[in-house]
């Protein structure tokens, strides 16, 4: 977002212009902006380097028309007792045919058992209660850069 696109949204929704604001504090306008909108992470919470990888994967399907199209946390799920699941992907495979909601995994992160099985009993518990809606996967890309299925 540029520094005119974040200060006109600042005063169409009543609020101080940003340009005078951050030069008034004597930082440089457009880096405090970014720094701001990191912050409050407009746009959706940012990847992972590992879903960044799988990103291109997915990215690269579509090009190549393997896939229709996906989203990046398109889809939350409430499932047990008010539990949420996000999927980190949300791929529309074909037409008439369940959307499949991807979970990755870095298998560094996977290596603490705790960690471990938490993601995996998370991805199992939601996918047990929401089979008939939807189709489940979870990758882990390994040490080596390979991915590979593990659900």
């Amino acid at each position: 977002m540029s520094l005119q696109a974040a200060d006109a949204h600042q005063r169409k929704h009543g609020f101080p212009p940003l340009i005078k604001e951050f030069v008034k504090r004597g930082q440089k306008a457009q880096r405090a902006v970014d720094k701001t909108i990191r912050k409050m992470r407009i746009g959706g919470p940012e990847m992972t380097q590992t879903e960044r990888e799988f990103d291109r994967l997915l990215a690269r399907q579509k090009l190549n028309h393997e896939i229709i199209d996906y989203r990046f946390h398109g889809v939350v799920l409430m499932w047990g007792d008010g539990m949420r699941f996000t999927a980190d992907f949300s791929v529309n495979v074909e037409r008439d045919r369940k959307i499949k909601l991807i979970e990755v995994k870095a298998e560094t992160l996977l290596r603490a058992p705790a960690a471990r099985g938490g993601a995996i009993v998370r991805f199992k518990g939601c996918r047990a209660e929401w089979k008939d809606w939807f189709d489940f996967e979870f990758w882990m890309k390994n040490k080596d850069g390979l991915w590979n299925q593990l659900a």
